[in-house]
């Protein structure tokens, strides 16, 4: 067996042990790890490589953990699933810094060098409407100047967030607490399907791991470590998006911005505390673009041309230029209200919007409430 492909082999036996024997993350930084050690056969050489108590080594070496991670990757090709290790040069830098780093990720689409330049947008599962525009607003906002939109595919925030960076045609990163072959939740199939198009679908558990709750708060260091900001957009106060947010700044020395939220609402408690604490308020894209290092900022695209600007075409529709008139970013209106408001019908009124979402003006939110993009 060639080094690579030994190492390869090494380092998902490694990350196999990592997911059957938690404890051991703290103890084998891959840093300090020979991964050929753990394919050796040698206790001895397993022992003292990796600096395992007595009898550890054995225990390990009769788990068959070699013999798993071979199958794993066997099922990887068969499933067109990549593996990104330690050692590779498309393992992203970010993570290194993390105190416990993945031995390697599962990638279902593709890591590039622009990734390096990402911003994490994460909230609540349960997001308001204002919430959720918000989430759109900014992951299209981010996406459109060339960063890449990290988060966690959960529905509500994480959805919003990885919709708004798809129809700015910008990339984004989903990062799953279950295996990449795995849809959790289930109604968001397709809208992984697009994230793996536009970029990439991360984990580090293996294929036809379920989404079990200890898995989410670790997958949330993983969101941090591959970005260069992180942005909560709603949360209650025992939210796991303050883990990631915790990580960000305790860990890894990354700014932390929260969107304000009603004082009244519980879903925007933690986003106040934030920002109470010292967290950045984040009240637009450039908010957030400010936070990002100088370096960073210098090789991002210029504003783009804003695609309300295509609402000045004089072929637009009178009723339809009326309707996006009386649409704002931030406040979601339904059809009912803005019938009675604008005096339109609602059936016209169904037709100006169909027309405005297609032209990517306006953006469908649930509930049927619409807003400006």
């Amino acid at each position: 067996m060639e080094r690579s492909e030994a190492a390869r082999l090494g380092w998902v036996t490694l990350g196999l042990l990592f997911h059957v024997h938690p404890r051991f993350r703290d103890r084998l930084h891959p840093a300090r790890v020979d991964p050929e050690a753990l394919i050796s056969g040698d206790p001895a050489r397993l022992e003292d490589s990796l600096f395992l108590q007595p009898g550890e080594a054995v225990a390990i070496l009769r788990g068959d953990f070699q013999g798993s991670a071979a199958r794993e990757m066997e099922s990887c090709r068969r499933q067109g699933v990549g593996l990104v290790t330690w050692d590779d040069a498309g393992y992203p830098p970010g993570l290194r810094m993390l105190p416990e780093p993945p031995a390697y990720l599962y990638v279902r689409g593709s890591i590039h060098p622009d990734d390096e330049i990402a911003v994490a947008l994460v909230g609540s599962r349960r997001a308001s409407p204002y919430g959720g525009a918000a989430g759109r607003m900014l992951g299209s906002g981010l996406a459109g100047r060339g960063v890449t939109v990290v988060s966690g595919l959960a529905r509500g925030i994480d959805a919003c967030a990885h919709q708004g960076a798809l129809e700015s045609g910008g990339r984004t990163l989903a990062v799953l607490g279950c295996g990449v072959d795995i849809t959790y939740p289930k109604e968001n199939r397709r809208l992984m399907e697009r994230v793996a198009g536009s970029g990439a679908v991360l984990s580090e558990y293996p294929l036809g791991a379920p989404p079990h709750p200890r898995h989410f708060p670790d997958r949330n260091r993983i969101i941090a470590g591959l970005s260069h900001a992180v942005v909560v957009i709603e949360a209650a106060r025992n939210s796991g998006s303050l883990i990631t947010a915790g990580v960000a700044l305790g860990d890894l020395s990354r700014p932390v911005g929260a969107v304000p939220g009603p004082i009244t609402s519980k879903t925007s408690l933690g986003c106040n505390d934030l920002i109470y604490d010292g967290a950045v308020p984040v009240r637009e894209v450039d908010d957030i673009i400010g936070m990002l290092s100088d370096e960073a900022q210098r090789r991002l695209r210029p504003h783009r041309v804003l695609e309300q600007e295509r609402a000045a075409s004089p072929t637009m529709h009178p009723g339809s230029r009326r309707v996006l008139a009386g649409l704002s970013t931030e406040a979601p209106r339904s059809v009912d209200e803005m019938a009675r408001s604008l005096d339109i019908a609602p059936g016209a009124l169904q037709g100006h919007l169909l027309d405005l979402e297609l032209a990517g003006l306006v953006s469908q939110m649930p509930g049927g409430l619409y807003v400006r993009r």
